[in-house]
């Protein structure tokens, strides 16, 4: 009953990661033609930045939210989740403050300033907007949670291109997307209110301590997480030029849409039913072998897929001017394998409160990727930005695999 319930609600999100990701490869496929590579790289480097602080806005306490209220009843929900709004509201702030102040320190470009200002904005509208649908995931109603995913992509996507061709530049494309973002908030939050009721935002120093204290780890695990994705760009934009960046952001835009599309509606619904069977150790055997027979199933079959038709890949979805990124596509792919592993593999140890291990893990990705990262760009490009992606992923599965199977076997 629990796999079936996991399946079903997989099918949901899986549906809107389709859904989506076809919106996105849509918008990329127009956006690639409408701009030069240098444009696409300036893009993928803002949105990069600016992706780093994505972890601030709710502390960790989202997953909390998620744990907690799956286990309480719907009475207690508009206290909680009040409480987790106040959190995600004055990060939000702090977050928006930080991207400001810290975006000359890394980048001298002036021209890229105004589009770090509306980008930071998205995402504290971004922070608000994805507390709508806790109650939903913690309920495990999937199907919601999925249709808040799809309005977001249709409003940010339509509210991009609408930005473009009004504007004709890059401004208006982040003008519109934030723009976009808010009328999803509007409507996912008209959703959720008729369901749970409205948010009781009462400061409560005491729970909110709790909360913060809870999620802080995670939070922490989180931000060297995104930190580990983006610091190959991050630092091709500053070793290189935006050119490479263009390059590599497409390999990456791929790659990562695969792991999104299959593995993230995966994990998200594996996540509840795997903290309710923690109490059967030989339901949560089962249930954990049965999660990685299946990753790994579609990682294998993912990674022949794609060192057969890189090339075409490419052509087809970016076009002629991209194709040096066919050699980061290839090696790229080889990491797909151990991310989606280290997925399942962190879940377990968020679910048996191990998350000052988890946070400890994630930092020594950062600094593995870091000394890969500036060992190998300066010396190999693109190439060597992708074999630092790998690399990382590869120990970070091995650490994980390791603390794991000695976790189950105590159970």
């Amino acid at each position: 009953m629990t796999l079936r319930r996991i399946a079903r609600n997989t099918v949901w999100l899986t549906l809107a990661e389709v859904s989506i990701k076809l919106i996105a490869l849509g918008f990329n496929f127009i956006l690639v033609r409408l701009i030069p590579v240098t444009g696409y790289g300036d893009y993928n480097l803002v949105n990069a930045f600016v992706a780093i602080f994505s972890f601030l806005p709710d502390l960790g306490v989202n997953l909390i939210a998620v744990r907690d209220l799956a286990a309480r009843p719907r009475s207690d929900y508009p206290r909680l989740i009040g409480q987790v709004t106040i959190v995600n509201a004055l990060f939000s702030v702090v977050s928006f403050v930080a991207i400001l102040f810290l975006f000359p320190v890394y980048s001298g470009n002036q021209h890229l300033w105004s589009l770090v200002v509306i980008a930071g904005l998205t995402l504290v509208v971004t922070s608000l907007r994805t507390l709508a649908k806790l109650g939903f995931d913690a309920r495990e109603t999937m199907r919601f949670s999925a249709a808040f995913t799809l309005i977001n992509a249709l409003c940010s996507t339509a509210g991009s291109l609408a930005g473009f061709l009004m504007i004709h530049n890059l401004t208006g494309l982040f003008i519109g997307n934030l723009l976009g973002t808010v009328l999803s908030l509007i409507l996912e939050w008209g959703i959720a209110l008729k369901f749970f009721g409205r948010p009781r935002l009462v400061f409560e120093f005491s729970g909110l301590l709790s909360l913060i204290r809870q999620g802080l780890p995670l939070s922490l695990a989180a931000a060297t997480a995104i930190l580990s994705s983006r610091l190959d760009t991050l630092l091709l934009g500053r070793l290189l030029t935006s050119l490479e960046v263009g390059w590599y952001a497409t390999a990456q835009v791929l790659i990562f849409s695969a792991i999104q599309l299959i593995n993230v509606p995966l994990m998200a619904a594996a996540f509840p039913a795997l903290g309710k069977t923690k109490i059967s150790p030989d339901q949560f055997r089962s249930l954990t072998l049965k999660l990685l027979l299946l990753i790994l199933l579609w990682t294998g079959s993912f990674v022949v897929f794609t060192e057969v038709l890189a090339r075409p890949l490419i052509l087809i979805t970016f076009g002629r001017p991209y194709l040096p990124a066919v050699s980061s596509l290839r090696l790229l792919a080889l990491l797909v394998p151990f991310a989606a592993l280290s997925a399942l593999l962190y879940k377990i140890l968020i679910i048996f409160n191990k998350n000052q291990l988890y946070l400890w893990i994630s930092s020594a990705g950062v600094g593995i990727n870091l000394i890969a990262n500036l060992w190998f760009i300066p010396r190999l490009g693109l190439t060597g930005a992708a074999i630092s992606a790998v690399i990382t992923h590869l120990s970070l599965f091995l650490i994980y695999g390791y603390k794991v199977k000695n976790l189950i076997k105590k159970l």
